[in-house]
């Protein structure tokens, strides 16, 4: 589960924000800052939610199965 995060019905992420490693800058500047200070959502964002000295794979299935919703960014 993402740190930043407690379980309970009032408090689960909007969403979890998944993109390539490549991308993480452009994630952070932009699509982060608009979905959380724009539109109010809380974001579970790996470099900054994910538990650390859990694996990434058991830290991305926790976030899936308590967030709302995935937003996956395609890119090259």
């Amino acid at each position: 589960m993402c740190k930043n995060y407690a379980v309970s019905e009032k408090n689960v992420p909007s969403s979890i924000l998944q993109h390539s490693h490549r991308d993480k800058a452009f994630m952070k500047k932009h699509i982060q800052q608009f979905l959380e200070k724009d539109l109010g959502y809380t974001v579970c964002f790996h470099e900054r939610d994910f538990l650390v000295g859990e694996s990434v794979p058991a830290n991305i299935e926790a976030a899936i199965n308590h967030s709302r919703r995935m937003i996956m960014i395609i890119s090259r």
